[in-house]
């Protein structure tokens, strides 16, 4: 018994202790591949400043192919540690009132 105690008293002092490595650049996030066309990418901003999304894009490879990707340039703005959501337009309304553009490119078949 006072190993156990002892091995839970280590480990959270080394939980506590850990920390995740800092990133420099936006990444994915989130991916939701609901059924019909519920489906969005969640793009996460960890920078401590504004991101402008105008240098990037999302490349969609479908069918599990490897040339001719479909892509999608971002654009807008991702406030520090906040996200930036890309849904399929026709998606229900739950998840379009989550998403910050709603484009016909998201669209996923469950092997891209």
């Amino acid at each position: 018994m006072k190993k156990l105690i002892l091995s839970s008293i280590i480990l959270g002092i080394a939980c506590r202790f850990s920390y995740a490595q800092f990133c420099s650049e936006p990444f994915i996030s989130e991916y939701v591949e609901g059924s019909k066309k519920n489906q969005a990418v969640e793009v996460y901003n960890p920078l401590p400043d504004t991101l402008d999304l105008t240098p990037y894009s999302l490349k969609i490879y479908h069918g599990g192919t490897i040339n001719n990707p479909t892509v999608l340039q971002m654009f807008g703005i991702i406030p520090p540690k906040d996200v930036h959501v890309c849904g399929n337009y026709q998606a229900e309304a739950a998840l379009l009132s989550l998403c910050d553009i709603g484009t016909p490119n998201i669209n996923f078949t469950g092997d891209d």
